[in-house]
């Protein structure tokens, strides 16, 4: 259609707007596929900060109409993950942080290891997730924006599932927000 038509074809049949809401309508389809039925995790040996920055450009992208400031302090340690996954995990969840903030802010991610577990915190000084649905921001259509699907953290929680880890809301509220990940630093970690 958007081939075949006239400028004025297109305007008189909102095209633009057509095309727009059919690629919200395949967002959301996706989102669901990967929620209903995420693929195996393929692990490999992985430093999490190279996950991070090979996504960075893109989080980096999003944010160029805000002042944030990035600070990213990983431990050094091979961890055994799939990495194309974690990508989205990180993805979503810097998303989210930079979408809380209004203008100015900092992200936060940095880590801790225990002798079992490599644990990764995200935090940000934006608006905070409000406390009515803190309890549930991991239960699928649960989302405080105006334009999310609220499928975002559910596929996060699927996928730390997946790597026998798990996510967890630490705190939020005005100016803080505090996200904590736990995934086993190895595969004779994970458990049974």
């Amino acid at each position: 259609m958007n081939d075949s038509l006239t400028d004025e074809e297109k305007e008189k049949f909102r095209l633009s707007l057509l095309l727009k809401e059919l690629e919200r309508i395949n967002a959301i389809i996706e989102e669901m596929l990967l929620l209903a039925k995420p693929n195996k995790p393929n692990f490999k040996e992985q430093y999490i900060e190279e996950i991070i920055d090979e996504i960075f450009p893109l989080i980096k992208h999003s944010s160029e109409n805000k002042k944030i400031e990035f600070s990213i302090q990983l431990d050094r340690q091979l961890v055994m993950v799939d990495s194309q996954q974690l990508k989205q995990v990180f993805h979503n969840l810097i998303r989210n942080s930079v979408e809380s903030i209004q203008d100015i802010g900092k992200i936060s991610i940095y880590s801790q290891l225990t002798t079992t577990e490599y644990l990764i915190y995200i935090s940000d000084n934006g608006a905070g997730i409000p406390g009515s649905i803190q309890n549930s921001i991991f239960t699928p259509f649960t989302t405080s924006k105006d334009s999310g699907t609220g499928l975002g953290l559910a596929i996060v929680q699927r996928i730390i599932d997946n790597h026998s880890g798990s996510i967890r809301l630490i705190s939020s509220k005005e100016g803080e927000t505090i996200f904590l990940i736990k995934i086993p630093r190895s595969l004779s970690n994970k458990p049974t």
